[in-house]
């Protein structure tokens, strides 16, 4: 994981699980994993079908319920994901059919007429058993005069693009904690059966690179985000403050 700040997302289970461990989760309250296989990374209980190892996993459903304990975090992290990417998970619920991670914020950071930093970020997940919730998270756009899409694909082959609009001509233009309703923030909603996304921007920023020099968007849980006016001052301000 980088050292930015990352957002929380919440992953739906796109295939059944096992009925037997779904059922023993849920009535005993507690996490069920293998004989002889860690409950926990950290204080993360980690019940079957995931395991730490493929021994610990059910990995004839999916290798990515194989997972990792990240024991260079403290405490410890289980990790999901491939060579290409991992992500780390803050919980995993059988009883909900959810697991929820640690997502990197996308960014743009500029002067008048040159871009200086950016990460623009997204998911492949159709060989998972993972897809976002569209009923517990929301695409959520920071800045001032700026168009925020997330383009993807729905299942295998329709497209969708989607997007909000953040404007603002000032910092004192906002209301601190107002809702993400088009000043200083924005709220877009994502469909069901999304199995890869992405992130950029459409913007304007010659009249207010002065004073909201970064635009941030992510695809995080609902209620994770309350607006701040400080979001959107300074350099990479909403990433290093809360990293």
């Amino acid at each position: 994981m980088s050292n930015q700040r990352p957002a929380m997302l919440v992953f739906v289970a796109s295939i059944l699980l096992p009925a037997a461990a779904t059922l023993a989760g849920a009535s005993s309250g507690r996490s069920v994993s293998l004989p002889s296989c860690p409950d926990k990374c950290g204080d993360v209980p980690i019940p079957y079908p995931f395991g730490i190892g493929t021994h610990c996993a059910a990995t004839s459903l999916s290798s990515y319920f194989n997972l990792t304990c990240n024991g260079t975090i403290d405490p410890p992290r289980p990790m999901v994901g491939n060579d290409e990417a991992v992500v780390e998970i803050t919980d995993i619920s059988l009883e909900h059919g959810e697991m929820r991670v640690l997502s990197p914020v996308n960014h743009i950071c500029f002067t008048l007429d040159t871009t200086f930093t950016k990460f623009l970020g997204g998911y492949e997940l159709q060989l998972t058993p993972f897809l976002p919730s569209p009923s517990r998270n929301r695409f959520t756009v920071i800045g001032c005069n700026t168009l925020g899409l997330i383009s993807g694909y729905k299942g295998t082959a329709s497209q969708y693009v989607a997007g909000c609009y953040s404007y603002c001509e000032g910092v004192n233009n906002t209301t601190e904690g107002a809702p993400c309703a088009g000043m200083g923030c924005c709220e877009a909603a994502i469909p069901a059966n999304l199995t890869s996304f992405g992130v950029k921007f459409e913007m304007n920023q010659s009249k207010v690179w002065g004073f909201n020099p970064c635009f941030y968007a992510m695809v995080a849980e609902v209620g994770w985000y309350n607006f701040r006016q400080q979001d959107l001052v300074g350099r990479l301000g909403f990433v290093d403050d809360r990293a």
